[in-house]
């Protein structure tokens, strides 16, 4: 029964690799790289975020409150537009992470039965958390 463990492991393993490399994921350390850039990424969407939210309130102040310029309201609102554009960046960027975070759960569970199965094939007495 040794022999079977041992090909019903290889097996598993070579379904991993499978379903790695159809999912887009090299290995697991790109798995675990492509998580954490997601939450930078995350994590910069907000930031930019709270600062276009300033920067207009800034610029709204100016307009209302200020004598100021039309250069310096110009300067303000070309700051408005790049951090829209870089908020769309970062957004277009946090959805494709989002998704291939997804995808890479999916994989996780498919090896989380997998080796399930495999303990149970070998008859092991801890359960895997």
């Amino acid at each position: 029964s040794s022999s079977s463990s041992s090909s019903t492991a290889k097996s598993y393993e070579e379904a991993f690799k499978a379903v790695l490399l159809q999912s887009g994921w090299a290995d697991l350390n790109s798995l675990i790289k492509a998580f954490i850039a997601n939450e930078d990424s995350n994590y910069n969407t907000s930031r930019m975020t709270k600062e276009l939210e300033q920067v207009r309130v800034q610029v709204a102040h100016y307009e209302q409150h200020s004598s100021a310029s039309e250069v310096a309201v110009a300067k303000q609102q070309q700051i408005i537009s790049d951090l829209d554009q870089r908020l769309t960046k970062t957004n277009t960027v946090t959805q494709t992470y989002r998704k291939r975070y997804d995808k890479a759960l999916g994989v996780v569970g498919v090896l989380k039965k997998g080796i399930r199965e495999i303990f149970d094939l070998m008859d092991c007495e801890e359960p895997i958390q």
